[in-house]
């Protein structure tokens, strides 16, 4: 059964689980090179543009670019 209410949360000091080597589509979580820093982001994709959103609605604002690298896919998290 799928709950579309259903969010996924990362409490802070939880573990999680990268696979590099998944493909990533939108809504996506995932661990992303920026700028030299590594980052923890929901992956936004609309025609062809792609755009990395925070998980903390406290940090700062998507980040409109395609200058970024995705190192991997988040597979799940365990606190």
């Amino acid at each position: 059964m799928h709950n579309a209410e259903y969010v996924r949360s990362y409490p802070e000091n939880c573990w999680i689980f990268v696979d590099p080597e998944a493909e990533v589509a939108h809504n996506d979580y995932v661990i992303a090179k920026i700028s030299g820093n590594v980052v923890f982001k929901k992956l936004l994709m609309h025609e062809g543009l792609c755009a990395l959103a925070p998980i903390n609605k406290s940090m700062e604002n998507y980040i409109n670019t395609n200058n970024f690298t995705i190192l991997g896919r988040v597979e799940y998290g365990i606190v």
